[in-house]
């Protein structure tokens, strides 16, 4: 279930390791909606393998180095991009959804198909959805439905996601901001970011490729977020798009430039806001699935995006599943050695990210110069260190974990 990053990754990692996989996806049309995507080496090597890297990094930005800055523009931290068998690229979510696409027979994709409960009938399962048809029988299913998981829901009952006290704006302008500005300004209680996108496509041709649009200028893709309750994080989020633009500016308009130019380049229209949810981390006592149904991505261990870890995860969980169900005749269990076998590392991204939040949201002025004084300080080589280890880990021949 689910036309999102992680369906699709899904669908093309099960139908290159030799299976027959289908999405069903609860949109009538697939729009070209959403915002930017950091795409770490842990999710460009999955990318790798299934044949669509190199089409994705013609359409898209990869990053020299970055930067986490103050509120006046001087950096705090600089790091340069590191040397891995892949590149980490900065894209549009809509060209990521393309080129997955490419690799997907149009036949396999099924709109407007909202799922409104799951029928088993002895090891086997199909979905219902809400215009009275169902699926065909399948051996499993596969819950890629998002933070607020309709099959979640239905598998684990486990209630909503909880609310970390911040909201996100997001939005893409054209905009070039004369030099390579990628990166993060922390405040307090408050930051933006900014990426550059690269230019996109403009169009298919009869074989399906994509190509970027040569008359387009760059794309910059951002975010910024801020403290509220939940109750006004709720009032704010219903809002129309133009009082998102009118709020946002009026939040960052004293911060360094190009923040300001940027947002007045960003047309109403691509604004996004969303408050900021996750789950506890999983743990190995707590598979997320049941029988023949799983889930993965936002649906299985939602996290906030402070590590920029959400699609990267979300193509992981689809490379692991695959090699799972392509290692284990009875699916019931290779799906549990999927959860397993991913319980811990996305526990520990969950945890981190969560830690990670909470300091670039602290609001205490003393509290926050602490914190800037000692990323400054902080050594590049320890930074680079912790990260390797988050990116180059290979999803697709990870080693397989039993339970007990």
């Amino acid at each position: 279930m689910g036309g999102g990053i992680g369906g699709l990754a899904t669908a093309a990692c099960l139908r290159a390791r030799g299976f027959d996989a289908d999405v069903y996806e609860r949109a009538a049309e697939l729009r070209e909606v959403g915002a930017a995507l950091g795409l770490w080496p842990n999710a460009t090597l999955v990318l790798q393998h299934l044949g669509v890297l190199d089409a994705l990094k013609k359409l898209a930005h990869v990053p020299a180095a970055g930067a986490l800055r103050d509120v006046r523009g001087k950096v705090i931290m600089k790091m340069q991009a590191l040397e891995t068998a892949v590149p980490t690229i900065f894209a549009h979510r809509a060209d990521l959804h393309r080129v997955l696409l490419s690799v997907i027979p149009s036949d396999g994709l099924h709109l407007n198909k909202n799922c409104t409960s799951i029928e088993r009938e002895g090891s086997r399962v199909r979905a219902i959805f809400a215009d009275s048809t169902c699926s065909p029988w399948a051996d499993g299913l596969l819950g890629a439905d998002g933070i607020r998981s309709v099959v979640r829901d239905m598998t684990l009952h486990d209630g909503p996601p909880t609310y970390r006290g911040y909201v996100a704006w997001r939005g893409v302008a054209a905009f070039d901001p004369g030099e390579e500005m990628v990166g993060e300004t922390w405040g307090r209680g408050q930051r933006f970011g900014f990426i550059p996108l690269g230019q996109g496509v403009h169009g298919a041709g009869d074989s399906g490729a994509v190509a970027p649009d040569a008359a387009a200028g760059p794309r910059v893709g951002w975010w910024a977020t801020a403290n509220m309750p939940e109750s006004q994080a709720d009032d704010t989020c219903r809002q129309p798009q133009a009082a998102w633009k009118k709020e946002v500016l009026a939040r960052f308009k004293n911060w360094h430039r190009p923040i300001r130019d940027l947002l007045e380049a960003t047309p109403e229209s691509a604004f996004l806001c969303s408050a900021i949810l996750d789950r506890p981390p999983p743990s190995a006592d707590k598979p997320w699935g049941d029988g023949p149904v799983t889930l993965l991505g936002d649906a299985a261990h939602p996290t906030t995006p402070n590590l920029g870890q959400g699609a990267c995860m979300a193509i992981e969980d689809a490379a692991v599943v695959a090699h799972a169900v392509a290692s284990i005749p009875e699916i019931p269990t290779a799906l549990r050695v999927y959860e397993m076998s991913r319980v811990a590392r996305t526990a520990m991204i969950v945890s981190e990210s969560l830690k990670f939040g909470k300091i670039g949201q602290w609001e205490n002025p003393l509290a926050c110069a602490l914190r800037d004084a000692l990323v400054r300080v902080a050594p590049e080589k320890r930074m680079r260190k912790q990260f390797r280890e988050l990116w180059t880990y290979d999803a697709w021949e990870a080693p397989l974990i039993m339970r007990g």
